[in-house]
């Protein structure tokens, strides 16, 4: 598949709920790959990842989820919760 290849999208996704996850984190080097994990090992991909410094010392991290339910949703962000270095996590 090349670079340039797109996803095809059904209509059961595009209507799929999003969930979105904000994280507060210390920024170290390994935490956009363990947040990315929790996705990763229950074969989902965020719609959207968006990470960024809001001090010299910590980030601000963004994932959205297309899919899933509540109980997912709220299964992953207790995860995400005992990341080392994470502060905070919220979920809408």
């Amino acid at each position: 598949m090349s670079a340039l290849s797109l996803a095809v999208v059904d209509a059961a996704t595009l209507s799929a709920p999003l969930y979105t996850f904000n994280v507060m984190a210390e920024a170290n080097p390994g935490m956009l790959p363990r947040l990315v994990h929790e996705y990763a090992k229950r074969d989902l991909v965020p719609v959207s990842f968006h990470a960024r410094f809001v001090a010299v010392d910590r980030l601000e991290v963004e994932i959205v989820l297309q899919g899933g339910d509540d109980d997912l949703a709220a299964l992953i962000a207790n995860k995400l919760r005992v990341i080392p270095f994470v502060l905070e996590v919220t979920r809408r």
